[in-house]
């Protein structure tokens, strides 16, 4: 479901223009008392940016559980987390002096987050649930 708190953990991150997916991680972690995930795209579309996100798969390796080439699938993995319950994403510009080159970006936090070395088979209804739950928040519509 929508986390309003994670929406404005989010928030900050837009606001600082950074891509990274451990951006403050343990500090966010420690004032939302849970673990999370974060996912971030260099563009404004949430349909792309979660179809970007969901298409790793063709970069994990399913039998070895991990990545084809380390870390390329892990957006994949954060998106099709089982234990996920809660989702909070903002979009925001930024200058292109940053290292979000188009402008534009997107963070979505996830909560709670298992460590991504398990395996993701027979765990994908939350990508669905996650996105049909950004798709319909308000968020999304173009600031």
């Amino acid at each position: 479901s929508w986390d309003n708190d994670l929406e404005d953990l989010a928030n900050r991150q837009v606001l600082a223009c950074n891509l990274s997916s451990e951006y403050k991680k343990a500090e966010v972690e420690k004032e939302y008392r849970d673990t999370i995930g974060i996912n971030t795209a260099d563009n404004l579309n949430v349909l792309n940016a979660m179809e970007t996100w969901f298409n790793e798969y063709q970069l994990y390796d399913y039998t070895k559980n991990k990545c084809k080439v380390p870390k390329d699938c892990l957006h994949y993995k954060r998106i099709v987390w089982g234990s996920a319950e809660f989702i909070g994403c903002s979009t925001g510009h930024c200058s292109d002096l940053t290292e979000v080159k188009s402008g534009k970006i997107i963070v979505c936090y996830y909560s709670p987050m298992t460590a991504v070395d398990q395996s993701v088979v027979g765990i994908c209804a939350c990508f669905t649930d996650c996105f049909d739950i950004a798709l319909s928040h308000k968020l999304f519509k173009q600031r």
